[in-house]
């Protein structure tokens, strides 16, 4: 793919316009192409800064392509300080969008900020979303539930846990890349089985920052979010969602298959958290309902642009766009997704539809009837196709990338 590339800029510290001009997408996965179509179709330029996802450098809306696929955190936070320093040409916005790179940006907001418009919330407030200690702290505040959750501090505190199984082991902080904050979650079956999966994460993170957890059961079904575009805590774009499919079915790193629903109590406990923290920004709060007393627990708090966030854009809902004209100083009327609207990334949907079809779990007719829904398309663009072409060969790079780890 021909990349056009921009003009290098007269070194500037000084902004005369403080509105961004253009925006620098930080992740080359799914989520950072839809940011890039959403704002490039707008005629706003766009350079996306790879990781080892691709799929958004290959849209015909990116101006430059930028690999970064190598290098600490401080190395990143530095190259960004020197790219609006001396590379990008005027003021422009950062939108993050993974975690590690979310920690990245709110750690050095304050100097970034000098030459970006940093869409990442305070670094307190990040903290909150990315530290699932104080996201509980937060929940029991607000009295909304979350997962009864164990803190061990050693193999032998783990030794003494009596539960009920199966449980979780998770990373209570997921600001770094390793295999288990690249799974999400551990699945454990037996006490003799969290003892040795236990010691293997203590090989991955500090005692302190593992987690076991009860893992509600059921699946994508019963995963509901709160998402939207926060001014101080008052949402000015907003959806409550529902994941009907999820990649892996059980712990679901990535929504396959979403529609927006309307449920009171998530919406009001999405907009009870973000007003605590007054929340500014784009954010995603996620819940599961637990089947066996109906309760709605609080799983996550993604303090940066969500998977689907392009799903209300057949009903006029852009959130990115959205947030974009809030860093302008622009008034927003304010806005939600009506209920049934739906998005879906067709690859990862259809191997986990198929793995479904195959266990029994969802007949053909339900599936295919889901095909047959309008909506928004994860990859695929009609007018931008090399995304969509490219995305099954990437995804088998990575997966065999990945074997051989």
């Amino acid at each position: 793919m021909a990349v056009r590339t921009l003009a290098p800029a007269r070194q500037t510290r000084k902004r005369t316009d403080p509105r961004p001009k253009g925006a620098i997408v930080l992740g080359g996965d799914y989520r950072g192409l839809g940011i890039v179509r959403n704002l490039g179709r707008r005629g706003i330029p766009i350079w996306v800064v790879k990781d080892r996802h691709t799929v958004a450098a290959h849209s015909r809306y990116v101006d430059r392509v930028i690999d970064w696929s190598s290098g600490t955190d401080e190395d990143r936070a530095t190259r960004l300080q020197a790219l609006g320093r001396q590379v990008i040409p005027g003021y422009w916005a950062l939108f993050p969008t993974t975690d590690q790179m979310t920690a990245v940006v709110a750690r050095n907001h304050e100097r970034l900020s000098e030459y970006f418009a940093v869409t990442t919330d305070r670094p307190d407030v990040i903290e909150i979303g990315q530290d699932k200690r104080k996201t509980h702290d937060l929940a029991a505040a607000n009295g909304v539930c979350f997962p009864e959750t164990w803190l061990p501090q050693n193999l032998r505190e783990v030794e003494a846990l009596v539960l009920d199984y199966p449980v979780i082991i998770k990373p209570a902080v997921k600001d770094r890349s390793n295999p288990l904050t690249h799974d999400k979650a551990w699945r454990v079956g037996s006490h003799n089985e969290l003892l040795r999966q236990y010691q293997v994460a203590c090989r991955l993170l500090p005692a302190e920052q593992i987690m076991v957890q009860d893992m509600i059961p059921g699946d994508g079904r019963f995963q509901l979010s709160y998402a939207g575009v926060m001014d101080s805590g008052t949402p000015v774009a907003e959806v409550v969602a529902k994941r009907l499919r999820q990649y892996p079915s059980d712990f679901g790193l990535h929504s396959t298959f979403v529609v927006s629903i309307d449920d009171p109590e998530v919406e009001a406990a999405g907009r009870r958290i973000a007003a605590t923290l007054a929340y500014t920004g784009l954010i995603e709060i996620e819940f599961k309902r637990d089947p066996r007393d109906l309760s709605l627990n609080l799983l996550d708090i993604n303090t940066r642009v969500w998977g689907w966030h392009t799903i209300g854009l057949r009903a006029g809902v852009d959130f990115v766009h959205v947030n974009r004209q809030l860093l302008q100083g622009e008034k927003i009327v304010p806005m939600r997704v009506p209920e049934g609207e739906s998005w879906m990334r067709f690859l990862t949907d259809c191997l986990t539809s198929m793995g479904e079809v195959r266990r029994g779990t969802m007949p053909v007719g339900r599936y295919l009837r889901s095909l047959l829904r309008r909506h928004d398309a994860a990859i695929l663009g009609m007018d931008d196709p090399w995304p969509a072409i490219l995305d099954a060969p990437m995804m088998a790079y990575l997966q065999w990338k990945r074997a051989l780890l």
